[in-house]
């Protein structure tokens, strides 16, 4: 009655510390001889917060100083629970159930069976990682741990108090979306059977220097091969990478290599067969719409490149491209030999305060197109690094051979707050897109990472114009053919980050009341180069000529 889990709302990959699984998914309990209570930041936190609509950001910010998130605490050399094989006593709440350390500065864990039924093994509050080493360790029930008896004091702030998600503050102004902070994020764990080894360490770096294809990370949750982190021994020139596999667990074949990534071939959903207008807009036009990670994005600019090179995209929207959208757009010119050119910013207080906000860039090919106008529509709580701002980008883009003119919109809502703030940011991309569909005339395309899966009210409100949700009716008379899902009927729902079972990222083309022409595929790409946690996501289309 208590199988272990990660607590409350945890996409985390590293298990480490309070993010190991426990029994029951709860933190250890104070034992018999101390009387603390359960910290209430942590044992009250709700698994989805509530999201209150609110509007765009005012022109006077005052910016934050936060960083887009709270750097994780330092890895302990003391393991909170030993290695553990299922089976060997039973788990209290608490205790922790899943641990894995990528620096393997503690032994791995894998006790999720052994918690009690009605306190699963789970990770802390909204944790958003890869590691669950340290504080981030889950535990049978989900709560940090209590203090121990032998001493009065409280848990650590850092560790217990500290949230990746923070929620939002509302704000009053003429559009309407919900919003609340949000970290980025990787894919949550899947539910794998118990180690009954666990994992043993291997020399990190420095036992001597591995050449391309050689091993560089391992890892299996299962103990049946040794864990190994050797990705600084690599030759600078091919860093250690994954293939076409995008999976917490690498094991066997899914091991990372030497080179693994290194500026590789990707393959699209169906081969990457529908070609971008082969040099001209009149064939078929490729939107493509692409999450490049924010972390360390700044050693991956090249790869990012490379990838929409490998895509044949004439137009791309990035999400999380942060302060490197200039230098991935220098690079994406010398990757294609093609002219490539960013769209514009609306200028307000954070624009001028902060070089990005989560939104959804636009790039493109300006041999092919040219901008007639174009902005970011912010909304939100926040400013600077905060998380909490968004952005609604969106570009009106003409056709030089032949003058067809498209609105491109893309954007990034916030993300593990259910449905809400997405549904009401696609409410007000609606009503925005529907003032501009007026001035211009032009159909639309909205691209991005919406944050929710292809089943959610959210989506379903795009292709459908209608939906009832959260106690009330939302309707747009503007609605959208879902380009992958209407290429692959049988799998709509595609995964595009980590092994989570849902698809976050998408290309809409609309369907009414404009049309924007006969669409003809999507493909969500495999082992495209750049080291992103998702992966792109393209739609075809042939775009009707006016008149």
């Amino acid at each position: 009655d208590m199988p272990c889990r990660g607590s409350a709302m945890t996409i985390s990959h590293d298990t480490c510390g309070a993010r190991a699984h426990r029994c029951g998914g709860l933190a250890p309990k104070p034992s018999p001889s101390t009387k603390a209570p359960p910290s209430p930041a942590i044992a009250s936190q709700p698994m989805e917060a509530p999201s209150a609509p609110i509007t765009a950001v005012p022109t006077k910010v005052v910016p934050t100083e936060a960083a887009p998130t709270a750097p994780p605490p330092p890895p302990t050399k003391t393991p909170t629970a030993g290695p553990s094989t299922v089976g060997n006593s039973q788990l209290a709440a608490g205790d922790v159930c899943f641990r894995f350390c990528e620096d393997g500065s503690e032994d791995f864990v894998n006790r999720r069976q052994d918690c009690p039924e009605d306190m699963p093994c789970r990770g802390s509050a909204m944790t958003i990682s890869h590691d669950t080493c340290g504080a981030r360790a889950h535990r049978c029930g989900g709560l940090a741990p209590k203090p121990s008896p032998s001493t009065a004091a409280p848990p650590s702030p850092a560790v217990v108090s500290q949230p990746v998600e923070v929620a939002p503050m509302p704000v009053a102004t003429p559009l309407t979306a919900a919003s609340t902070t949000a970290a980025p994020k990787t894919a949550p764990p899947a539910t794998l059977p118990p180690t009954t080894t666990p994992i043993a360490e291997t020399p990190t770096a420095g036992a001597s220097k591995l050449t391309v294809g050689d091993v560089c990370y391992r890892f299996c949750e299962d103990g049946s091969e040794e864990f190994l982190n050797r990705r600084n021994d690599c030759p600078k020139d091919k860093p250690c990478g994954r293939g076409e596999k995008t999976s917490f667990d690498a094991c066997g074949a899914r091991a990372h290599t030497c080179g693994g990534s290194d500026r590789g071939s990707g393959r699209s959903s169906d081969g990457g067969k529908v070609s971008a207008g082969k040099g001209t807009s009149l064939g078929a036009t490729r939107f493509l719409s692409f999450n490049v990670y924010y972390k360390e994005l700044a050693s991956r600019v090249v790869g990012i490149a490379d990838a929409i090179a490998t895509s044949k995209a004439e137009v791309v929207s990035l999400q999380e491209s942060v302060e490197h959208r200039e230098r991935i757009l220098d690079a994406v010119e010398k990757a294609t030999g093609q002219s490539w050119s960013l769209t514009g910013s609306t200028a307000s207080a954070c624009d001028q305060a902060c070089p990005w906000t989560w939104d959804g860039v636009i790039l493109y090919r300006s041999d092919l197109w040219t901008d007639l106008s174009s902005g970011v529509i912010p909304y939100g709580g926040g400013c600077c690094f905060s998380g909490e701002l968004r952005g609604l980008s969106w570009a009106a883009l003409q056709r030089r051979s032949d003058g067809q003119g498209v609105l491109v919109y893309a954007t990034h809502p916030v993300c593990c707050q259910g449905d809400h703030p997405v549904l009401s940011a696609m409410k007000m991309a609606t009503d925005d897109m529907a003032r501009r569909q007026k001035e211009y005339g032009f159909p639309i395309v909205l691209m991005g990472d919406m944050n929710a899966g292809y089943h959610s009210k959210s989506q379903k409100f795009l292709r459908e114009g209608v939906v009832w949700e959260f106690g009330r009716l939302w309707k747009t008379a503007i609605t959208f053919h879902d380009a992958y899902a209407e290429a692959n009927p049988n799998d709509p729902d595609k995964s595009t980050i980590g092994d989570y079972p849902v698809r976050f990222d998408y290309v809409y083309f609309q369907r009414s009341p404009l049309s924007l022409g006969k669409p003809l595929g999507g493909s969500v790409w495999e082992g495209l180069p750049g080291g992103s946690d998702h992966r792109a996501v393209s739609g075809d289309i042939i775009i009707k000529t006016s008149g």
